[in-house]
């Protein structure tokens, strides 16, 4: 794609982008403008209001829309809630997203522990011949190891 191109698929984006905030604006300042209001004020409210939410994405505010539109009373409370309940999204994205990468980041850090009868009994201390004296003791076996490791009479 040339530079004209890629600038006019861009601003294309930013329209669509635009009339999509747009759009939930005017849904919300249907219910809440005064009686007095005029539709040219009504569409200055609304370039405004989308000037206003350019660092917000239209599929944030359409996820708020419904709870906005419960919440405002007047159209001067529509912009600041959206921005209110935006960042509060983000910020509960960004929690469950870092819990994430933590716990994904302790699984690749921490290998599974291997079944005892797997282990290396080498390497084994007094808790690893407990847990293998009960699991040869589930599997029937009359033979039990002391904690230093040797075999006790069975």
């Amino acid at each position: 794609m040339n530079d004209l191109a890629t600038q006019q698929h861009s601003q294309f984006n930013a329209s669509q982008e635009h009339s999509a905030i747009a759009t939930e604006l005017a849904k919300m300042l249907g219910l809440v403008a005064p009686v007095t209001m005029s539709a040219d004020q009504q569409t200055l409210w609304l370039a405004s209001a989308v000037e206003s939410l350019q660092d917000i994405r239209a599929n944030e505010v359409a996820g708020v829309s419904l709870e906005v539109r419960r919440s405002v009373t007047r159209p001067s409370q529509i912009v600041p809630r959206i921005a209110e309940l935006a960042a509060e999204r983000r910020r509960e994205q960004r929690r469950v997203s870092q819990q994430i990468s933590e716990e994904r980041e302790a699984r690749i850090a921490l290998p599974a522990k291997r079944h005892i009868a797997d282990r290396d009994r080498r390497d084994f201390g007094p808790s690893d011949w407990a847990e293998l004296n009960e699991h040869l003791e589930k599997m029937g076996s009359p033979v039990r190891y002391g904690s230093d490791g040797k075999k006790l009479a069975a």
